[in-house]
């Protein structure tokens, strides 16, 4: 079946206007994100590139929590 009273160039008059209101909204929603994302970007914390001054290496300190259970 095919639809009846099919003018293309009427159809195109009428879905004009909520066509081009369809895609603002898509380019608003695009730009919304993207504006988002930069903004997350821009305020995160980078990871430092300056190399520390001195590596720390494991203590030689005994704490509680590593001596050994002598104990029976």
């Amino acid at each position: 079946m095919s639809a009846p009273h099919t003018d293309p160039e009427q159809q195109y008059k009428r879905h004009k206007a909520p066509i081009i209101g369809m895609a603002m909204v898509v380019v608003f929603a695009v730009g919304l994100i993207l504006y988002w994302l930069f903004e997350e970007a821009g305020l995160s914390n980078p990871p430092s590139t300056q190399q520390p001054s001195q590596m720390s290496g494991p203590s030689n300190e005994v704490t509680a929590a590593s001596k050994p259970d002598t104990q029976p």
